[in-house]
């Protein structure tokens, strides 16, 4: 008896809760229905999927009207047709766009309208006929990534075939078995480099010999530092290279100097003016031609 009696309870919360869900159904329903229309316009789009009887109309983001009958077809059958009636007091002006949204992935498609912001465009008259469009759908979505799905599963395939192609083709046991050697040979080399640079650290680059290149470092860079005050200062008029290459006596001096070195050497050295010398030759080979030529004659 005891459990019959459960059974029994359990039944009738079961018949209550069909119960209030019909309710519910109902009032939603009623809910749907309960806006007042005073204002009617057709709009037409390219595609009216999903539009249904009472439908919501929305002007940004605010529930206005409702759809009043089911999607037509216009005259030419080009394009479909919708009715919507809007609430008093509303009121909708030309430039005004008309698209379908749907606002949440389980909710029907809405007629959703986007006023113009420009407040002295006038009305749009009730039964006018207006244009409107269709926002990108979850079908739509659907419909544009198919043929990327499908490239992908193209280059995917491919790719599958190249990577079996080099696995069977290249990577063979004999290439693989090279790479090892290449390897092995490059880590052998490595390590024979670095007991060379080892070996000549500790050998060659004693605690002498560091000095010692610290030193011709530093020797040198004196060096250069003076050469170059040298330069700088010839550069600037002063110093004995600017007076060697400006000064004509001393430049002279040294000129005499050379020729008579490379004339008369160091032991015999006398001073000897290449000037001079020239001048000397001069009268020789003039009286020397006609000798020559009295002789051929």
């Amino acid at each position: 008896m005891e459990r019959k009696g459960i059974e029994i309870t359990v039944g009738l919360f079961v018949l209550a809760g069909i119960a209030v869900a019909a309710l519910l159904v109902l009032k939603l329903g009623q809910s749907g229905t309960a806006v007042r229309t005073e204002y009617e316009l057709v709009v037409q789009f390219p595609s009216a999927s999903g539009i249904i009887k009472n439908a919501k109309v929305r002007m940004a983001g605010v529930e206005v009207g409702k759809v009043l009958a089911e999607p037509g077809f216009n005259e030419d059958r080009s394009r479909a047709r919708v009715r919507i009636g809007l609430q008093a007091g509303v009121v909708v002006r030309e430039g005004s766009k008309f698209t379908i949204k749907q606002t949440a992935m389980l909710a029907d498609p809405c007629v959703e309208i986007e006023p113009v912001t420009d407040v002295n465009k006038p009305p749009i008259k009730p039964g006018s006929v207006v244009d409107g469009a269709r926002s990108p759908s979850l079908d739509d979505l659907t419909s544009k990534i198919e043929p990327v799905l499908g490239q992908m599963k193209q280059v995917g395939e491919k790719l599958d075939s190249a990577i079996s192609k080099i696995d069977q083709g290249i990577l063979t046991p004999e290439t693989q078995a090279d790479v090892r050697s290449t390897v092995s040979n490059l880590n052998s080399s490595v390590r024979h480099i670095d007991n060379t640079v080892g070996r000549i650290n500790t050998e060659f680059l004693t605690d002498k010999a560091r000095d010692d290149l610290h030193g011709a470092m530093s020797n040198l860079n004196s060096a250069l530092a003076r050469a170059d005050r040298i330069l700088s200062q010839a550069e600037n008029g002063q110093g004995a290279l600017h007076a060697l290459t400006k000064d004509r006596k001393i430049a002279e001096d040294i000129r005499v100097f050379v020729h008579s070195l490379r004339e008369k050497g160091v032991l015999f050295y006398r001073e000897v003016n290449p000037d001079e010398e020239k001048q000397k030759q001069k009268p020789a080979q003039v009286n020397r031609a006609p000798d020559s030529r009295s002789k051929r004659r």
